[in-house]
């Protein structure tokens, strides 16, 4: 039997990283070659070949002109295709069946991501509580907080997850999407999500103003950029994952993610996105000149350069 290379999550961690730095520094085409290299080299080490599906994905808007993006887009779906069919690893298999949906509605493809996806919303067994019951009853009572720490923290930014789409589905019915915001906001109050998972809470900020400009509500909108804005200056750069005085148990949990607690995008990929969303040709930009819009825009730049 022929030797096939593999390799380690610690090494797939770090060329991970490598690579998504490097799509930002170096030019676009030769950090894509890099990754078919890798990807030609560690054919049959699946967990490498979906970490390279992933990287693609959240750098493939880089391209340089959309054919390459959609030569990127039909990339991941092999990648995942191939994890699908080769691996046994079942989380692995799931992964790369959400990856490969991912890829199909990019593409503008709806039709197949749902045969993908149709039948995978199933009601919630509760397996954690029973976990933590185990654990609790076997003497493991730190694992029996850790197991119910992770999910809830899991829970809840789900649904902060769940919301966004939510909104971005009702911003032309006023009262569900006021709702929405409101109990939304109220939950980050709650849960310190602002601080928790400024990435999570940033998204769905920056939809509700969106959502507040297409219902001519102006102050509204710029309330939401002032806290997406706000969520971004207290954060600490390079953006990880992490607890805190409550979720005080996830700190293991993290390392054993493929990436770690590290950020799927790079520092330097974020902060542009970041600016281009208040960009004056951004979703937003109908409020360039308005003082509170111009103020929290400096703030933002101030604290990314």
């Amino acid at each position: 039997m022929g030797y096939e290379p593999q390799l380690g999550k610690e090494e797939i961690r770090r060329l991970y990283s490598r690579l998504a730095a490097a799509f930002s520094q170096r030019p676009f085409g030769e950090v894509y070659e890099e990754c078919h290299e890798m990807i030609r080299k560690y054919y049959s080490c699946f967990p490498l070949l979906l970490n390279m599906a992933n990287l693609l994905l959240n750098h493939y808007a880089l391209a340089p002109d959309p054919e390459t993006g959609k030569g990127i887009l039909e990339e991941i779906i092999r990648l995942s295709i191939r994890v699908k069919e080769g691996s046994r690893d079942i989380f692995l298999i799931r992964q790369a069946n959400v990856l490969e949906a991912t890829g199909y509605l990019e593409m503008g493809e709806p039709k197949r991501a749902l045969a993908l996806l149709q039948d995978t919303v199933m009601p919630i067994l509760g397996e954690e509580i029973l976990l933590s019951c185990a654990y609790e009853q076997t003497g493991q009572r730190d694992k029996a907080v850790e197991t119910l720490q992770i999910d809830m923290y899991q829970k809840v930014i789900g649904l902060i997850g769940d919301a966004q789409k939510y909104l971005m589905l009702h911003m032309h019915e006023k009262e569900a999407f006021r709702e929405t915001v409101q109990r939304m906001t109220a939950v980050s109050d709650c849960f310190r999500l602002d601080q928790l998972h400024p990435m999570s809470m940033g998204n769905l900020y920056y939809v509700a103003a969106l959502g507040f400009l297409s219902q001519k509500s102006r102050e509204e909108a710029l309330d939401m950029l002032e806290r997406f804005a706000e969520v971004w200056i207290q954060i600490e750069l390079p953006v990880k994952l992490h607890g805190d005085e409550y979720f005080d148990k996830l700190g293991g949990w993290f390392k054993e993610f493929d990436l770690g607690d590290q950020a799927p995008l790079n520092d330097n990929v974020i902060k542009k996105s970041l600016l281009e969303a208040l960009s004056p040709a951004s979703g937003v930009g109908e409020l360039a000149g308005d003082p509170r819009f111009e103020l929290l825009v400096r703030r933002m730049k101030n604290k990314l350069n």
